[in-house]
Parts: C-alpha cells; sequence; structure tokens
C-alpha cells in the first residue's frame, strides 16, 4: 500500500513506543534528516466549517473534515479553520472513529506546514481576575467565564472607553503593548531575512503571522504530540539559526507563542470573515497601525494577502520535508488501548453470535 511503503513509516506494533523528546538542537540538525516525498499523492487538507452557516451566531467549530486541495482553495471564505495537513486519503471526523476504524493511522505520517504564529494577551490571567483587561478607571478584575468573552470585553472596552483606537488599547494595556512590540520584532526578523510574511490584529485580543518558508513543511505521525515538539525543539532553533534572534528576544517570542494551534486536527481560522465571538474584521499591521481604529469592514488588500498566503501553503508542498520525532502523548496512547481493548471485545461478541457453541 502507498500508506505504508516509504521506510520512515512505522509498524502499528511499535505505535506505543513512549520515546522522549530531543533538547533543542542547530537547524543544521533537521537538515540532516530530510525525507523524500511525492507531493502529488497528498490530495488532501483538514477544514472545519461553522454550524449553521446561515445563523448570524453559529458555533464556529463543528466536526474536522478531509478536503480535495482544490475544494479547500475554493471554499476558504467559509471556513471557520483551516488545518494545513496534508493526506492521501480521507480521514474521519472524530477521533473515536479514527481509532477504531482506521488502524492505518498508526504509524502513518504526513507532511503539515508551521509558518503560522499567534500572540494573544495573557487570556488566563484575565479569565481567572488576576488581572484586568485594561488599567484604566472603570475596569477591574474579576473572574469572567471563558475566554471567548475575555475578547469580548477587550473590544467593549476598546469601544467604549477607547472610541475603538489601538493607541488607547496599547496605551492602557500593557500585556497588548508587549504582544504588539513582540509581534513587530518578528516581522522585523523575517524582513531581515527576506522571509514574506502578513501580520495583523486578529479581531480578537492579540495578532496573528503568517509567513512563507519551505522549510516549516515538516512529516510528522498523525497520533504524536508534534506541537510540543515544534515549540520546544524546532521553533527556539529556527529563531536562532535562521532569523538570527537574539537570546532574549527569542526566550520571549517563545514563551508567548500559542502551542494549540499546532496540535492534532487543531490550527487558525482564515480571518477571511469577521471574529466570530468579537464580529470584528482583523486589521493589518504596517506602520500605520497605532494610528487606526477598529475597522467596521473588510480591508481587501488583507483579505487578497492572506488568500495568498494559504494558496501557496495548500499548493506549495515541496518534494523534501524535515522529519519532525516527537513522542505519542500518554492520554492519547491510553484512549488507542481502550480502542484496541473495546474492539477485541466487539470481535468475541461477533464470534459468539456466529458460534454459539463457543460459549460454553
Amino acid at each position: 500500500s502507498m500508506f505504508v511503503t516509504s521506510s520512515f513509516l512505522r509498524p502499528r506494533a511499535v505505535r506505543f513506543a513512549s520515546k522522549k523528546a530531543s533538547q533543542p538542537q542547530p537547524w543544521s540538525e533537521f537538515e540532516k534528516d530530510l525525507r523524500s516525498i511525492v507531493p502529488a499523492r497528498y490530495k488532501y487538507v483538514r477544514a472545519c466549517y461553522p454550524t449553521y452557516r446561515n445563523n448570524p451566531y453559529p458555533y464556529p467549530y463543528s466536526t474536522r473534515k478531509s478536503l480535495l486541495v482544490p475544494k479547500a482553495l475554493e471554499e476558504l471564505d467559509e471556513m471557520s479553520l483551516i488545518i494545513p495537513v496534508f493526506t492521501e486519503r480521507e480521514i474521519p471526523s472524530k477521533m473515536e472513529e479514527q481509532m477504531r476504524s482506521c488502524s492505518w493511522l498508526d504509524g502513518y505520517y504526513f507532511p503539515r506546514y508551521f509558518g503560522v504564529l499567534d500572540f494573544d494577551v495573557p487570556l488566563d490571567k484575565v479569565k481567572k481576575g488576576d488581572a484586568p483587561l485594561f488599567n484604566v478607571e472603570g475596569v477591574t478584575a474579576g473572574k469572567i467565564s471563558s475566554k471567548e468573552m475575555v475578547k469580548t470585553g477587550f473590544i467593549r472596552y476598546m469601544k467604549e472607553l477607547g472610541g475603538g483606537k489601538f493607541s488607547w488599547a496599547l496605551e492602557h494595556s500593557k500585556d497588548f503593548n508587549d504582544i504588539y512590540n513582540l509581534t513587530k520584532d518578528v516581522c522585523k526578523l523575517l524582513e531581515e531575512q527576506g522571509i514574506p510574511h502578513v501580520a495583523f490584529f486578529s479581531g480578537g485580543a492579540g495578532f496573528r503571522i503568517l509567513f512563507r518558508d519551505p522549510r516549516l513543511y515538516f512529516i510528522v505521525g498523525w497520533w504524536q504530540g508534534y506541537s510540543a515538539a515544534f515549540c520546544k525543539e524546532v521553533w527556539p532553533s529556527y529563531l536562532k539559526d535562521i532569523l538570527k534572534c537574539p537570546d532574549e528576544l527569542r526566550e520571549r517570542i517563545v514563551a508567548n507563542t500559542d502551542s494549540h494551534i499546532y496540535d492534532r486536527d487543531k490550527s487558525v481560522k482564515p480571518d477571511l470573515h469577521p471574529h466570530y465571538t468579537t464580529k470584528q474584521w482583523p486589521v493589518m499591521l504596517d506602520a500605520n497601525f497605532e494610528s487606526k481604529v477598529l475597522a467596521e469592514e473588510q480591508d481587501m488588500e488583507l483579505h487578497k494577502q492572506i488568500h495568498e498566503f494559504w494558496g501557496w501553503v495548500l499548493q506549495g508542498l515541496p518534494e523534501k520535508l524535515h522529519l519532525l520525532r516527537a513522542p505519542i502523548p500518554s492520554t492519547v496512547i491510553r484512549a488507542l488501548e481502550k480502542a484496541d481493548r473495546d474492539e477485541d471485545k466487539l470481535e468475541e461478541h461477533a464470534e459468539k453470535k456466529q458460534n454459539p457453541e463457543a460459549k460454553n
């Protein structure tokens, strides 16, 4: 089968291997571990659509789907998540079904693109009531029910107290000012290395950077904890050796990087529509950002650049990729073991129904 012939695919028997993740290594070490693929074989990517698409307040994150690349490009504007993983065939939406009916996923390796960066204000700190959203009279700290409500509050205060001005938000929120400057720092590093990128306020409470670098396509394992491996090993090495980032800045960038967007079957919104919670359009980060206000309509230039980025990602799969080695998380191992036990019970039950005498 084309799904198991490549030399770097691991057989089912070793899927529970608990190899510890290695320490960060020089980028040159990743360059030694290049693997060849046939890009045309990887016809599918993953995506998510909002439920009740015609509802003005839809739940944004329904079940994941495998889409042919041309269809994904065609429907980017309709998606709530675009997940830049590339597979050779469709994968069921739910994890339980994947474990039950897709044994071929055990040891299955596939390409994923990692050139997406997300910086948010420390939402947990505000949610727990440890800090107010803004250091200004009339805004107090207090427990908030969810991170989405934190984002809603951020925009509401910006509008009511700051007239929607980013200059006001930057002046009265140290956390927002910090991630703004961090975003500018990363953009400067990318600019110095000639790496195409676009950065923008996401419409929630943070910034997104999309950047094009073929070196950030990696081969990863379906069940592996590759998000942690990327953030702890690859990303620091990339910052140091590729972007020539100073140590202190590199530590702050790594500490503020949202690792969840690299988790299996997770990613970022395409940002081609208003934020689902705040209803705010993204705002491009440029030299005039500090004089801008919250957008009431779509920035067509930003829309074009985001479309071009995802078009490049979905159609630019290289023939040689780095292999990202990572352990399988213990929670996944336990779930896989349970799926195996459940499957054994079903087979045993089916066998007894066919052979009643076996009961005795």
